[in-house]
């Protein structure tokens, strides 16, 4: 706490470059208002407001020296926080204020908001955290001043009302969950007080009182119905699904019978996000306390948890039904094994002892001395015929597969606590304390090699499948590569940052994965230690890590609450759980790699599905995708790559049906005709290309422009194509032959843009002239000119009825009336750049999108702003409306398309890749139910969206009937608590 009362709370510092957000966050930190009873003494308005917040360019405008008004502001602010992103980390001034800051002497005092790029980045581009607040700060401050971990605050994760929250908790020094939930609290029940004013204003005014005594009701309702979708918002961005699930429920229950002229959109809504992002198929809850380890039995129908309780519980995998749980421990059980057959299990504990478990009956269990030692460590050999545990003194004892010694081998100096058989059961690998890592022959127990790796205690040891290589990790930070027959050390590896506390080899024995307790997670070849890649995902210390059966997929579990899966060969992230509310302790795949099993500190076991729900398949062409689209059908799939290849696709298993290669670069449009039978394409090389749209043949090529052609589409009869390129000719020429019919001239600068309205008679162009030029297609000739735009124009688009023509040039959206050709409205209200614009189809709505990371649907007629969407943390590239108009879509650089209800304005679907690279073009098939984005990782990915379509009475018997069983239906502890502040009435069962 602060000694004296200082002028300022905080100091904001930022990139001028950032300078919208700092805006945002400093209004809304200035604008906070601290509920009752929370930190009275730190509060001294009667606002109850934080108090007043320093950011530059605000409040020094009149000064006449800045770095005095800078420095004194610093001095005489109680805390900093940083506005951290490359802009920032680049900026010497926002290092420097970090600096004097820091040389207060008041280093726990700074908060680093996080609104783009990654801390402690590998990338250098990437890094969001200035010099001063990463570890190799240099020579102005002691490496010991340095925060060992910074950050926190993620803008684009929180939101902005969340990152207030979690600042005012650290400025005022108080748990944030009591400050946050008292604050819930307060706009909870302002909304029963509306609710309450409301019904009270509707009976003032007369009328049945029924009736009115009814529209309360139906008031209160919705009032409830809408906090619990926002506590729902709250749980879908922070990625816990199931809970969202569950509270979106208990907004849906209050739509009975009585209150049926209610409409819970918002809770639908949040209902159907979860729903979307929900791969937890189950939770198993154990009362015993926390869980150290898991494992399928063999053959996948059952699994085993151990943990604290000193117990052995066994589990059905369908039902996730408690089979049995074997006792017998009198304390923790650190490990367990299970023989191949699946007919024993094994288990040791701090007790001292080592139990044998009949896994078939009920039978006790037997009970194994092990030299008043305890074991940490304790595994069957694959081929069934060796038990092997290891002694805190120093001992490998290997036994019968019903737990009768056969040997003990002793050379270790000091605890031993891992070890790992090869595949081919012929090796042990041992190590510990000694720092030395033995291998022994099985199952006759000779010594075969010491592997010495000076520089610290053992923490992880592996043998390859075949035994030919080994691999050890330490405290030393180094991952060691060795020959295992000869001993010979082959390679080692300085990538860590912490000790090395987890290594395994894949399956074929060519790679293998190591991470460490800083949450740094890479993949080696096996033979020589070349580093592949590395795992990124939101990572703190991992403490499991394993791979498929296949080798396809690596998983792991982190001390941050949450297991990731990534594919093995790419090293793409396929996901992240999220759910757990303690480490995640130990990962397993089940037999066919669609499970993986995760145990917790939080006394559960969770089982997840490993690929993401909607996505149906991803079509790969191996370099950037420009566009893609389906057919009319959707039975085929269109895709344009920077490659100069466009591509037909089966969509129903991903088949490629034709490669259209022709192009010398990447191409710039693609498109069908009207009957589908022909495909046009524009590329670089400046070529425009006709093919066969079945066969992918080639059938005509133009080559007439000057210029680099930027768009190509055929006219709605298929006889011609209308081109344009960066000479700023457009040019309409025979389908046929090629043969030009017309060269339609007037702009001064690359066309960047064209339309043609539903009739086929006018052709709307724009470009780098800041004109809009209307031609008439019949006469071909100019029909109009629409100025206004002072910059280039990139997107226009008819209405579907042909009324309105929509036009945008940087962040200038302007509509106009066909008829007469004048301008109706220009729409303003994006902050940035504006990049794409679409028609609903009943053309009464206008969406568009751009690079201040919002969508913005306008009211086509006045260009009324209706709703805007949030939730995009990079800038979005393209949009549109389903065939019905009841959703959007967008696709963004941050790597997802989202699926919006287009009444309310909530996210209902998100769309991500597996390594969420930006996302050019996304598009609905024609019925709305499927969605096919186009990546920069080169893949279109096709996505099942009928979800979205579904009635809120379908959404509940699929949360409850599919979705929600075994176990997830019920709220956890904190959950019930928050609801029941909701409405007191809310069950413990959000399915009840």
């Amino acid at each position: 706490m602060q000694t004296q009362r200082k002028r300022y709370r905080a100091f904001i510092s930022y990139s001028q470059r950032d300078m919208t957000t700092a805006q945002r966050l400093h209004r809304a930190l200035e604008n906070y208002r601290v509920p009752l009873g929370v930190a009275p003494d730190a509060i001294q308005s009667k606002r109850r407001l934080l108090g007043k917040f320093f950011r530059d360019t605000e409040d020094m405008s009149a000064a006449a020296d800045i770095s005095a008004t800078v420095r004194g502001a610093i001095e005489d602010s109680e805390s900093l926080i940083v506005v951290c992103s490359p802009r920032s980390a680049a900026s010497r001034w926002v290092d420097t204020e970090v600096q004097h800051f820091r040389l207060t002497g008041r280093h726990d005092r700074i908060f680093a908001v996080i609104i783009e790029g990654t801390p402690n980045a590998q990338n250098p581009a990437e890094e969001c955290f200035p010099p001063s607040l990463r570890l190799d700060a240099g020579p102005d401050l002691h490496p010991d001043d340095m925060p060992v971990e910074p950050v926190g605050i993620d803008l684009r994760i929180d939101g902005m009302q969340r990152v207030c929250a979690r600042i005012a908790a650290g400025l005022l020094n108080v748990p944030f969950d009591q400050l946050w939930q008292r604050r819930r609290r307060e706009a909870i029940r302002q909304w029963w007080i509306r609710g309450a004013l409301a019904a009270l204003a509707a009976l003032c005014a007369g009328g049945v009182v029924a009736g009115v005594q009814s529209g309360g009701e139906r008031r209160v309702a919705a009032a409830r119905s809408d906090a619990f979708a926002n506590l729902a918002a709250s749980a879908n961005s922070a990625g816990q699904a199931d809970s969202a699930a569950r509270l979106a429920l208990a907004g849906l229950r209050g739509h009975d019978a009585p209150l049926r002229a209610f409409d819970p959109v918002h809770a639908r809504a949040e209902l159907m996000r979860a729903l979307y992002g929900m791969q937890a198929v189950g939770v198993t809850p154990v009362q015993g306390g926390a869980l150290y380890g898991a494992a399928f039995l063999p053959g996948g129908a059952r699994f085993a948890a151990w943990g604290r309780d000193g117990a052995l519980t066994q589990w059905d995998s369908a039902s996730l039904r408690q089979v049995r749980t074997f006792q017998g421990h009198a304390a923790p059980v650190w490990a367990a094994t299970f023989s191949p057959d699946g007919a024993w299990g094994a288990s040791v504990s701090e007790d001292g002892a080592l139990r044998l478990w009949p896994m078939g009956r009920d039978s006790a269990p037997l009970a194994l001395a092990e030299s008043g030692t305890s074991a940490a460590w304790i595994s069957y050999s694959p081929d069934g015929r060796t038990l092997a545990t290891l002694t805190t003194d120093g001992a490998v004892v290997l036994r019968t597969p019903d737990g009768a010694v056969r040997a003990t081998l002793r050379d270790h100096e000091g605890a031993l606590d891992h070890a790992a058989f090869s595949a081919d059961s012929s090796a042990l690998i041992a190590g510990g304390d000694d720092r030395i890592a033995r291998i022994w022959s099985m199952p006759d127990g000779r010594l075969r090699t010491r592997l010495r790796a000076a520089g610290g205690s053992l923490r992880a040891v592996a043998l390859s499948p075949d035994g030919r290589f080994a691999a050890t990790g330490g405290d030393d930070n180094l991952l060691r590569l060795w020959d295992a027959r000869s001993g010979r050390l082959r390679a080692t590896v300085r990538a860590f940052n912490a000790p090395v506390g987890q290594i395994q080899f894949s399956p074929d024995g060519r790679t293998v994965v190591a991470g460490d307790d800083a949450g740094y997670l890479y993949v080696f070849d096996a033979a020589g230690g070349r580093r592949l890649f590395e795992l990124v995902g939101p990572l703190g210390a991992i403490w499991g890590v394993t791979y498929s059966a296949d080798g396809a997929l690596i998983a792991a579990a982190s001390e941050d609450s949450t297991a990731h899966v990534w594919d093995a060969a790419s090293g793409e992230h396929i996901a992240a759980f999220v759910g757990h509310r303690g480490p995640v302790g130990a990962v397993a795949f089940s037999t066919d790699a669609d499970t993986l099993l995760t145990v917790s500190d939080d006394r559960t076991a969770r089982l997840w599905r490993v690929r993401a729900p909607a996505l149906q398949g991803a079509l790969r062409t191996g370099a950037p995708v420009e566009r893609a689209m389906f057919d009319r059908a959707g039975a085929r799939a269109l895709t344009a790559s920077d490659d100069g290849v466009a591509r037909i696709w089966r969509v129903a298993d991903g088949a490629l049906i034709a490669a259209l290669d022709g192009h010398d670069g990447p191409l710039r449009a693609a498109g069908w005709s009207a009957d589908e039978t022909r495909i046009v394409t524009a590329g670089v090389d400046g070529k425009v290309r006709i093919w066969d749209g079945e066969s992918g043949a080639p059938m005509v090529e133009y080559a007439g422009h000057v210029g680099s052609p930027t768009l190509a589409l055929f006219t709605p009869d298929g006889d011609d194509v209308i081109s344009a390129s960066s000479d700023g000719d457009v040019r309409i020429w025979s389908a046929v032959d090629g043969a030009e019919r017309a060269a339609l001239l007037g702009h001064d600068g690359a066309v960047a843009a064209a339309a043609l309205d539903p009739s086929g008679a006018w052709l709307a162009t724009g470009g780098e002239d800041s004109t809009v030029r209307i031609w008439d297609l019949h006469r071909r000739r100019e029909a109009a000119v629409l100025y206004g735009h002072l910059g280039s124009v990139v997107a226009l688009a008819f209405s579907p009825d042909g009324r309105r023509l929509a036009s945008l040039s940087d962040n200038a959206i302007r509509l106009h009336e066909t008829e007469g050709w004048t301008e109706s409205a220009m729409l303003a209200g994006h902050d940035a750049a504006v990049r794409a614009l679409a028609f609903s189809p009943d053309s009464a709505r206008l969406v568009t999108v751009g690079d201040d990371n919002v969508a913005r649907i306008w009211n086509a007629a006045d260009g009324a702003l209706l709703i805007t969407l949030l939730g995009h943390a990079n800038p979005i590239l393209d949009a549109a409306f389903s065939g019905d108009g009841a959703r959007v879509l967008t696709a963004a650089t941050d790597g997802s398309a989202r699926v919006w209800d287009a009444a309310s304005g909530r996210e209902i679907a998100q769309l991500r890749g597996p390594d969420a690279q930006s996302l050019r073009r996304a598009a609905f098939d024609r019925d709305g139910l499927r969605v096919i984005t186009a990546s920069e990782d080169g893949a279109a990915r096709i996505w099942d969206v009928r979800l979205t379509t579904q009635t809120t009475g379908a959404l509940m018997r699929l949360a409850c009937g599919e979705r929600l069983t075994r176990g997830l239906s019920a709220f956890s502890a904190l959950e019930l608590e928050r609801a029941r502040v909701v409405n007191p009435r809310t069950p413990g069962d959000a399915c009840r």
